[in-house]
């Protein structure tokens, strides 16, 4: 075969294998990263809730709780120039412990009320959370 077909073949398989890895890019973008609701999550009896933590998150004041407390507001540039910012809760008895708490990617500061309640109150830790 000539060369000009060879380079021909090349490039044609080539620009098939880009357009393809396009399309399954913009899918696996939106199946894992796109903040939408994720319908294979749903029916996953690994994620479904009990009744007694239902309860736990339902009722109770760890929506509150976080408002009614005094945290201090921590900031720091990063490295690369980031502003970074946090809040610090010092624990009521003087400890070393301090729990971080960090929200998954979809979700945010609020999502971790319930865990920093329990944390400062039940195991007397000092709370560092993100924003």
């Amino acid at each position: 075969m000539k060369r000009k077909t060879w380079l021909k073949i090349v490039l044609g398989i080539a620009s098939v294998a880009l357009i393809i890895n396009t399309i399954v890019s913009f899918y696996f973008y939106h199946l894992a990263i796109d903040r939408n609701q994720k319908d294979f999550l749903q029916g996953n009896e690994d994620l479904e809730v009990s009744a007694e933590t239902m309860d736990v998150l339902l009722d109770g004041d760890w929506r509150t709780w976080v408002d009614q407390q005094e945290f201090d507001e921590w900031t720091m540039t990063s490295y690369d120039g980031l502003d970074l910012k946090g809040y610090f809760l010092e624990a009521k008895e003087q400890t070393n412990k301090v729990v971080v708490m960090a929200h998954g990617y979809l979700g945010n500061a609020m999502d971790m009320r319930l865990f920093g309640q329990y944390y400062y109150e039940e195991k007397g830790y000092n709370i560092f959370r993100d924003c």
